[in-house]
């Protein structure tokens, strides 16, 4: 394949790449999670970050921080930060 080379180098165990692969094919979860999966899972084959950008609908900048990120904190490192949007306006 074309592109530049990355210094990212992710390296999946049997357990990480088969939970993105579920992670990539599912339906009912979040489609931020879906995206991310399939964002590690190009990334781990070798695909350029900018092929991987392209075929996921991110950045490039944004394919190499979930990269980083994984590569800190594995699978945990995809999940969203708790205190994302907005917050309610009415006390229940």
């Amino acid at each position: 394949m074309r592109g530049r080379k990355t210094s990212i180098n992710i390296v999946l165990t049997a357990e990480e790449q088969a939970q993105l692969l579920r992670w990539s094919r599912s339906t009912s979860l979040p489609a931020g999670l879906v995206t991310r999966a399939q964002t590690i899972l190009c990334v781990a084959q070798g695909m350029p970050i900018r092929h991987t950008a392209q075929s996921v609908g991110l950045t490039e900048r944004h394919v190499r921080q979930w990269a980083r990120r994984f590569l800190e904190k594995r699978l945990d490192g995809l999940n969203d930060l708790p205190g994302r949007g907005r917050k309610p306006s009415f006390s229940p």
